[in-house]
């Protein structure tokens, strides 16, 4: 990359990283993990690594606490009360995210999880809104699907535009990498249609049993994905 020689040829490899729009560590990440066989894991913890902190999906581990500088027992007992709100939010944080890491010690991996458990509730949910819903106007079952992911996301101490927005991207990826590699498309689709609620409610029905059983084989093989975590760094 650093070579200034006109005379060099990029590769089909080189091709291949170029075509992907992630870093190029990260898109060897992705070229590794599909004769691995665990493609769709890696593309999730390669969008959440790209993303950075805007890829952290749990709630904040910290909270911003503004201290007064006077001295009366007033504002003493409100610093106080500050410091016991901000340690509380720490404390809920750092239960939240060793919830879902389950001792593995990998963020990325564990938001391979929350990705895995946030399809399997929304299949859940439009399958109640299917059979219950019907005769409901699509704009209302919307925001009924709206309201229940946010209860969920709360429950679990989550960040549901977070989330959203990670779906989008790896939906997004998704569609990218079925053109790099169409091999894979079978169990990428397992992401095509979360683009949205709305895309996500009108493509419910299209291949979802297929799609349920690629769910459960999604994120199991966690030595694997150790494993390619470990590549990044080679």
């Amino acid at each position: 990359l650093s070579s200034c020689e006109d005379t060099l040829e990029v590769t089909s490899l080189g091709e291949l990283l170029a075509s992907l729009p992630l870093d190029l560590a990260l898109g060897r990440f992705i070229c590794l993990s599909a004769p691995l066989g665990c493609l769709a894991e890696a593309l999730v913890m390669a969008v959440v690594m790209q993303a950075g902190s805007r890829g952290d999906v749990f709630i904040p581990l910290t909270h911003q606490t503004t201290f007064h500088k006077s001295s009366s027992s007033s504002s003493s007992s409100s610093s106080l009360s500050e410091v016991n709100t901000s340690n509380l939010q720490l404390t809920t944080s750092l239960r939240v995210r060793q919830k879902w890491d389950q001792r593995i010690y990998s963020e990325p991996i564990s938001i391979v999880t929350v990705v895995k458990q946030w399809i399997r509730f929304n299949f859940n949910l439009l399958e109640h809104m299917t059979r219950h819903e019907a005769g409901n106007n699509r704009q209302e079952i919307l925001n009924k699907i709206a309201k229940e992911q946010k209860n969920w996301c709360e429950a679990h101490g989550l960040i549901r535009y977070r989330i959203a927005d990670l779906m989008l991207k790896i939906c997004e990826l998704s569609l990218k990498v079925c053109t790099i590699f169409p091999a894979s498309t079978s169990k990428l689709s397992l992401f095509h249609g979360f683009q949205s609620n709305a895309s996500m409610y009108a493509s419910y029905g299209h291949q979802t049993q297929q799609k349920r059983s690629l769910l459960d084989s999604f994120g199991v093989d966690i030595p694997m994905l150790r494993f390619l975590l470990l590549s990044l760094s080679l």
